[in-house]
C-alpha cells in the first residue's frame, strides 16, 4: 500500500506537468531574415541587416501555444550607414554594429490564434551614436548625436508569427519607431526606423499527447489499485 501511495502522486504530478508545460526560450535573431530601414531628417532610407537575441515565454510548447510573450529583444544594426543632408553639404554616418534597438519593458503577452499573436505597448529605445559632419554649421554643426537622448518609444507588435518545426520555435514580426532629436534652437531632426525580425530557439522536449494520456491512465489505475489494498 505504501508503494502505491508513493506512485499515485508521482504519476499525477507527471501528467499535470506534461499537459500544462510552459517554457522560456532563448532566441537568436537571423540576420538573413531581419533588417531595418533607417531615415534621418526625412532623407532616403538606408538599410542594414539585424542580428541579436531575445527571449520568448510561452504557456505551452506544443500547438496551440496559448499565450506568448517576447520578454526581451535586442537588435543590432550590422551595417554602417551614410546619409546626405542638404544635398551633400551635411552628412550623418553610423558605424557597423554601433546602433541597436533594445526592449526596455515588454508589453503584455498575447493569445496565439491562427499561428499569430499581438504584443502591444512595448517600450523600446534606440542606442548608439550618429556622427554629424556639418563644417559650415548649416544644421547643428559637426557633433556626435547620442541616440539614447531620444528616450524610449512605445512600439506595438501586431501579427507576430509563431511556429514550431521539430525542436525549433521561430517567431517573426515587424516594428516601427518614429522619434526626433532635439538639436536645440527649436530645431528637431526626425529619426525613423522600420524593420522586420525573425528569431529562433530550441525548446525543451515535452511528452507527446499519447504519453500524456498514458500518464493520466496510469495515475487512475494506481489510485484504484491502492483502494483495493
Amino acid at each position: 500500500m505504501k508503494m502505491y501511495n508513493l506512485i499515485l502522486p508521482l504519476l499525477l504530478l507527471l501528467s499535470v506537468n506534461a499537459i500544462g508545460h510552459a517554457d522560456i526560450i532563448s532566441l537568436t535573431v537571423d540576420p538573413s531574415q531581419s533588417d531595418v530601414d533607417l531615415s534621418i531628417n526625412n532623407s532616403m532610407f538606408e538599410n542594414s541587416s539585424l542580428s541579436g537575441s531575445g527571449v520568448l515565454d510561452v504557456t505551452s510548447c506544443v500547438d496551440p501555444f496559448g499565450v506568448a510573450q517576447i520578454t526581451d529583444l535586442n537588435l543590432t544594426l550590422d551595417d554602417g550607414m551614410s546619409f546626405n543632408l542638404l544635398g551633400t553639404l551635411v552628412t550623418a554616418t553610423t558605424q557597423p554594429g554601433d546602433v541597436s534597438i533594445s526592449m526596455i519593458t515588454p508589453g503584455a503577452g498575447g493569445t496565439v490564434s491562427g499561428g499569430t499573436f499581438d504584443q502591444l505597448g512595448n517600450v523600446m529605445e534606440l542606442v548608439g551614436s550618429v556622427q554629424i559632419d556639418d563644417p559650415f554649421d548649416l544644421l547643428v554643426g559637426s557633433q556626435t548625436i547620442d541616440l539614447a537622448t531620444l528616450g524610449p518609444s512605445t512600439v506595438d507588435f501586431t501579427d507576430i508569427q509563431i511556429a514550431r518545426v521539430g525542436d525549433t520555435k521561430t517567431i517573426s514580426g515587424t516594428f516601427s519607431i518614429v522619434d526626433e532629436f532635439d538639436a536645440g534652437g527649436g530645431l528637431f531632426i526626425p529619426i525613423e526606423a522600420n524593420g522586420r525580425f525573425s528569431a529562433s530557439g530550441e525548446v525543451a522536449a515535452v511528452p507527446e499527447s499519447g504519453t500524456m494520456i498514458w500518464l493520466g491512465a496510469l495515475a487512475v489505475l494506481a489510485g484504484a489499485q491502492s483502494r483495493r489494498i
